[in-house]
């Protein structure tokens, strides 16, 4: 959501760009229910079937089912960034992390505060990048590396240390896309991809362009049996070589995917958008009037 803020303030609605991202969650989400039901992790059914071939509608993945409403939003939030002066859109940032963050991670304010599937967070992240690229903010590799390093090791660490102190679970403090220390990963994370410049960040792209696929990968039915696949259950949470075992599946898995992400973009993805530039660009051609301008009278 940092990603998209930063790179869509300033530009117009695209038809093209949501297609896209329609046909990769698309495939995906086909592509998970065909392989656990050959893995014979889930028997076949209609509805089964007719969820994963609507994977926004059907929620079969919530975080781009809430990006793709918030996608039509764009203009709106492009507005308010464009509107507001740097101290109110600093304002407006920290009053939102206080309470739909920072409250929900240490257990105040009122339950609705915090939902896994909120779309509030996601707004705030996308001004959290518009304001960014609005006000060209520039940042220091070496500190941003020391402090993501630190939350970083917080967050892998709490689930043993919560299990030693005989607390309750971390998820409740720890993570979820609305606790402060994921928020602060993600930042932090970008912050330091921010750094890198030219040829440098040349390097970076090579490798951050299977990521969106890799989480469609990983992140909906397949979960399961990618979990059995790589050796992970309840018990591994709290076995000595429980980060090592983390750090090498989440290789495995990121190289795995990488892998599909490839054949899908060179052998279906560059077909299919031939096939579709035309009625893309007639859709776009309709609601242009709507999505680029209105906002702006």
């Amino acid at each position: 959501m940092i990603l998209t803020g930063f790179f869509m303030y300033g530009k117009a609605w695209n038809a093209r760009r949501v297609i896209r991202l329609w046909l990769e969650v698309e495939f995906y989400s086909i592509l998970s229910y065909v392989m656990i039901v050959a893995a014979r992790y889930e028997s076949f059914s209609m509805k089964g079937f007719m969820e994963s071939c609507l994977p926004i509608l059907s929620n079969q993945y919530w975080f781009i089912s809430t990006y793709m409403v918030l996608s039509f939003f764009f203009p709106v939030l492009n507005l308010v960034i464009s509107c507001l002066k740097r101290g109110q859109l600093k304002a407006l940032l920290a009053i939102s992390i206080l309470f739909f963050s920072v409250f929900p991670t240490v257990g105040l304010g009122s339950s609705w505060l915090f939902d896994p599937n909120s779309i509030y967070i996601f707004v705030i992240l996308y001004l959290f990048g518009g304001y960014i690229r609005k006000y060209d903010v520039s940042f220091k590799r070496g500190k941003l590396t020391a402090a993501f390093t630190i939350v970083l090791a917080v967050c892998m660490l709490s689930v043993p240390l919560f299990s030693y102190l005989n607390m309750n679970n971390p998820l409740a403090w720890i993570w979820g896309p609305a606790r402060l220390p994921v928020i602060l990963c993600g930042a932090i994370l970008f912050g330091i991809a921010a750094t890198f410049k030219g040829h440098d960040f040349n390097k970076i792209s090579r490798f951050s362009f299977s990521v969106f696929g890799i989480y469609l990968f990983h992140n909906g039915k397949l979960l399961p049996l990618l979990l059995n696949i790589v050796g992970i259950n309840n018990d591994t949470y709290y076995e000595n070589s429980y980060i090592i075992h983390m750090i090498m599946a989440a290789a495995v898995v990121y190289l795995i995917g990488t892998v599909i992400e490839y054949i899908r973009i060179n052998l279906l993805e560059s077909v299919l958008l031939k096939i579709l530039y035309k009625p893309i660009d007639f859709l776009e051609r309709n609601v242009k009037d709507y999505f680029n301008y209105a906002f702006y009278d």
